[in-house]
Parts: structure tokens; C-alpha cells; sequence
């Protein structure tokens, strides 16, 4: 996972740029063009380059180079580059600081003029949009361009424990159990199996998950004895009512199974199923109709949370060159804006103007009631001491 991830200057934006070093210059394809870097003497510390990818990739490595601007006249190599930076990353909507050991680490950039340098990630990085802020930089201008390596994004996680122990009751359920020790939580690989009391086409495993689910890869096995699927296939539902069989070319597909119980046999769906509710049902099998299952996938909803970028406030900001200038990093997005407090404030004066009238009102009609008894008939004394009752 290391090829070089396609990226064109519409997916990218930068927060300002010096003269005509701007966004198209921000992409690193040609090594030898040391002059062609997207620069800006914005150096307070905010300035950054962003790249909005459009869909999930793994990012092992960034590669990133610096300016070389030679002078032929004067023959002299003017250096610009950034020293170090770091990496703020989109993943469904959310922005999240990249951390190392807990820190939101600093990435060490270029120490000797403008030349490439490559930065691997000690874990790969999921993400549809990155930012970059330099944080120590060389010369009077911040010059940079920057290329990503990676791969796309295979929706691959373990969705169920291979452990019977750990198998929440309610995610798995069968049409019928065999014997008490083939539960349907026995299912996960690590557990003795699911086995159906009747061997026959009317069968079935479910799996209910709590958000949509993205299936991508289905590991089916036997008993570890002499029990086992040798073919079946998949049913799939949002809402455990309506039921789908999962096709390929618009028919049913039959999946091939196991020859013997405890060699795993793994799937990867051409199309994955995005769904609540699957079921695996068998058509064929040895023996018992017993299996053990583990399923790949992600979840496919997507958070709904704010997709501002981290502000970044100036600390020691310089513009003097060959000078490192610190940026420190506040991410303010779990505190109240100026907008919401004001808000706030306007909610709690009406409610306070409704107490009042509501005490004004109820005082006035006292007032009135306490004049209309002054010399009441013995019909108004019948009427107002009904309503003091009430």
C-alpha cells in the first residue's frame, strides 16, 4: 500500500499564496522543477494546504519538497522550505488531529534545502481530506509542495468477535439449535459452531448489527469434526422484514463452502451488502449443517458532526528568515461559539419577560376579583365560593 495517490489541483485549496506560487504549484510531480512550489509569506502561523480527496484512502507516506530559487546572474541558490508540520486529517466529516504516542505530532520536514523527502507513517492514516500546517520553516517565505502515498480503502474489520463469550446474544440468531453447546452465539471462529436441529433447506444463520453495516467479506467454516457447509447463500434487510438474496448479474448467488471443517473459506464481495439484517442460508452440506462465520466490514453511516478545521493561533510568530517559527494547535470545537452563548442569553430574557407577565396578569385578575366582592349579592357569594373550591 504505498502507490502514489492521484491528486489534481481542484481537490486541493490553500489558505493564501505569494504571487504566482499558489495551488497548482502545491502538488509535488516533477522532482527537478525546485523552483515550482506553492510559497506564502503568510508566516502567523495559519497558513496551510488542504486536499479534499473525495473518498476514503489509506495513507502510508507523504513525500514533500521545499523551493530552490536560483538567481543565473548572481549565481546564488535562495532556499526555501518547511523544517517541520503537522497533520490534521477528514475521515466521515470529522476533522481529527494525527497523533503519535498520544501527541499531535510534529513531522519533521526538510533539513537540507529542497529536496524530497518521504515521512511513513508508523500506523497508515484513513482519511477523505488532509491539512497540512507548518509549524518551523527556512527563509522569509513558507515554500512547499507535497505527494501521497497509499492505497484505497478496504472495508475490512472483524464486525463479530470470533470468541462465543464475547458474542453479544442478541447480534446472532438460527432458524433452529442442534444441542445446547451449538448456540448460535458459538458461531465466531473461535467457538465450537452453530448447527441446526434439522438438516434441511429451510435453515439459517442471522446477524443483526445496530447501525447499517458494510459487508465486504464473508469466512464461513465447519464443526471441527466432520460437519459443514458446502454451499449456501445470502439473504440480506434493513429492517429484518424484507429480505433480499445477495446477486451477482442479476441472479441469486450460490457461494462455494468448505471441503473439510476446519479450513476456512473467504469471500470478498464483489458488491458489498450495506445492510442491518444477514442472513447466511445453506443449500448444501456434510454430514450436520454446522458453521463458523466471520464477517468483514465497516459501518456505513456517517457521523454528523461539524467539518471546521482546527484553528491554529500563533505563538512567537517571526518572518525573519532562517528563523523556526512555533505554531500551537487549539481545537475549540467542543466549546460554545459567541453565537450559541448569545442565543443563550436571548432564551433565558424571554422566559423571564413570559414569568413576568404571567405574574402581572394573575395579579391584576386578583385585584379584580377582590373589588368584585366588596358588596357581592348572594348570587355572586354562590359563584365565588364555588371557584375558591376549584
Amino acid at each position: 500500500c504505498s502507490s502514489v495517490i492521484s491528486i489534481n489541483s481542484s481537490m486541493v485549496t490553500v489558505t493564501d499564496a505569494y504571487g504566482t506560487h499558489g495551488v497548482n504549484k502545491a502538488i509535488l510531480t516533477d522532482e527537478k522543477a525546485c523552483d515550482s512550489t506553492w510559497c506564502t509569506n503568510n508566516t502567523s502561523g495559519t497558513a496551510k494546504i488542504m486536499v479534499d480527496l473525495g473518498e476514503l484512502v489509506r495513507v502510508t507516506a507523504i513525500s514533500f519538497q521545499g523551493r530552490d530559487s536560483y538567481d543565473k546572474m548572481l549565481d546564488f541558490h535562495q532556499l526555501f522550505y518547511v523544517k517541520s508540520f503537522r497533520i490534521d486529517y477528514k475521515r466521515n466529516g470529522r476533522w481529527r488531529p494525527y497523533y503519535m504516542d498520544g501527541y499531535h505530532t510534529t513531522i519533521l520536514g526538510n533539513q537540507h534545502g529542497a529536496v524530497v523527502n518521504t515521512k511513513t507513517f508508523k500506523h497508515p492514516i484513513t482519511l477523505d481530506g488532509l491539512s497540512i500546517t507548518p509549524v518551523t520553516w527556512f527563509g522569509e517565505l513558507i515554500c512547499m509542495k507535497i505527494r501521497l502515498h497509499g492505497c484505497p480503502y478496504v472495508c475490512q474489520n472483524q464486525l463479530l468477535s470470533a470468541f462465543p463469550e464475547k458474542m453479544k446474544g442478541d447480534l446472532v440468531t438460527a432458524s433452529s439449535v442442534k444441542y445446547p453447546k451449538n448456540k448460535p452465539r458459538q458461531v465466531g471462529m473461535d467457538g465450537l459452531s452453530w448447527c441446526a436441529k434439522v438438516n434441511d433447506k429451510k435453515q439459517w444463520v442471522q446477524f443483526y448489527f445496530n447501525d447499517v453495516t458494510l459487508i465486504s467479506s464473508i469466512v464461513i467454516a465447519g464443526n471441527k469434526i466432520d460437519s459443514f457447509v458446502k454451499t449456501y447463500f445470502i439473504r440480506y434487510s434493513a429492517d429484518g422484514t424484507t429480505w433480499d438474496d445477495y446477486k451477482q448479474y442479476g441472479i441469486t448467488r450460490i457461494f462455494r463452502g468448505n471441503h473439510h471443517p476446519l479450513h476456512g473459506v473467504t469471500h470478498t464481495l464483489i458488491n458489498p451488502i450495506e445492510a442491518s439484517y444477514l442472513r447466511i442460508i445453506p443449500v448444501t452440506w456434510n454430514d450436520n449443517i454446522c458453521m463458523r462465520i466471520s464477517l468483514l466490514g465497516c459501518k456505513a453511516g456517517v457521523e454528523i458532526v461539524p467539518t471546521t478545521l482546527p484553528r491554529t493561533l500563533p505563538l512567537q510568530p517571526t518572518t525573519h528568515g532562517n528563523t523556526d517559527v512555533i505554531a500551537k494547535t487549539e481545537d475549540n470545537s467542543d466549546g460554545l461559539s459567541n453565537g450559541a452563548v448569545a442565543g443563550l442569553v436571548i432564551a433565558i430574557l424571554l422566559l423571564l419577560a413570559l414569568v413576568i407577565a404571567v405574574s402581572v396578569f394573575f395579579f391584576l385578575k386578583k385585584r379584580a376579583n377582590s373589588k368584585l366582592v366588596e358588596y357581592p349579592s348572594a348570587y355572586s357569594k354562590a359563584i365565588l365560593n364555588d371557584e375558591d373550591k376549584l
